[in-house]
């Protein structure tokens, strides 16, 4: 118990620094590199489920890349992701590159500009009509604008002057969705939180993504990754780790992808008479064919 305690605050430490530790913070001690994560009929558990991430090309449906983490946040594993594939395929620059709303965020956005790569990913909007996401900001002027018509202007900054707080009294006062719908603050105002820095960065990127050439690639999601996904788990039956611990388990999410690809190589091969020739001739692959995001 001792030893699963003290590995339990090193793990947490290395990630989250002085930050306490919630008081349900759970570790499995026949795994102790699993996590809790919310399964698909189980609900919420403490097991050896990872969270596997695969970069896919759009032309013949090969796996470039992979990543595994015992992390349930979605958007922690795209960087690491592009980083494996980097290793194998060199730079992605120019490469179109679409994601699920899983993967929005500010990080990822400005992570991807730096590497030119051209990202697309969908915004994750909220249900509520009074989410952060559907009063509309207008940079020309520096305000929001309610789903009532009723403008927010800036009440305040923080110090460092990376957020600023938006409000308008007279407006939520008169407002009949004040105290319901729209907010439960005790003074009955609405007040929306800006990240100066990163809420324009996702702002961008909802628009990009709303785009036609951002649709078309969004939807590509259909007919690209989720039918590779789904072959592996159908032809490989491959529903559910069979090791412990994040290393095996990556190990052996990555021999799927492998075998994966041969599978789709040697489509390819009996398909392809160019590919025969080089192949036969002592020429490289490479030569011949280019993958292309």
């Amino acid at each position: 118990m001792k030893d699963a305690k003290t590995e339990l605050e090193g793990r947490w430490e290395a990630v989250n620094g002085d930050k306490k530790i919630p008081e349900k913070q759970q570790i499995n001690f026949t795994d102790p590199d699993s996590c809790i994560m919310t399964t698909k009929h189980q609900g919420v558990q403490q097991c050896n489920n990872y969270n596997n991430f695969a970069i896919i090309d759009d032309k013949a449906n090969i796996i470039l890349g992979t990543y595994t983490s015992n992390n349930a946040n979605d958007q922690l594993g795209l960087i690491p992701t592009i980083e494996n594939t980097e290793k194998t395929y060199g730079s992605l620059e120019g490469v179109q590159l679409g994601v699920d709303a899983g993967f929005f965020s500010a990080d990822n956005i400005i992570y991807t500009e730096g590497k030119g790569i051209d990202y697309y990913a969908p915004y994750p909007e909220a249900k509520s009509p009074y989410a952060k996401d559907r009063f509309k900001y207008e940079e020309s002027d520096d305000t929001y604008t309610c789903p009532g018509g009723n403008i927010l202007k800036m009440e305040k900054q923080t110090e460092d002057g990376k957020k600023g707080l938006y409000s308008n009294e007279r407006a939520c006062v008169s407002c009949k969705t004040v105290g319901r719908e729209c907010t439960n603050a005790n003074d009955g105002l609405r007040r929306i939180e800006r990240d100066i820095e990163n809420d324009s960065v996702k702002e961008k990127a909802k628009e990009k993504a709303k785009s036609e050439e951002g649709r078309e690639i969004l939807q590509l999601r259909k007919t690209i990754p989720e039918p590779v996904c789904g072959n592996i788990k159908v032809q490989d039956g491959f529903t559910q780790m069979h090791y412990r611990g994040e290393e095996k388990d990556s190990l052996e999410f990555r021999l799927h992808c492998l075998i994966h690809n041969i599978r789709k190589l040697l489509k390819v091969y009996f398909h392809s008479t160019s590919w025969q020739e080089d192949i036969h001739s002592g020429g490289r692959i490479g030569e011949s064919y280019q993958h292309t995001g």
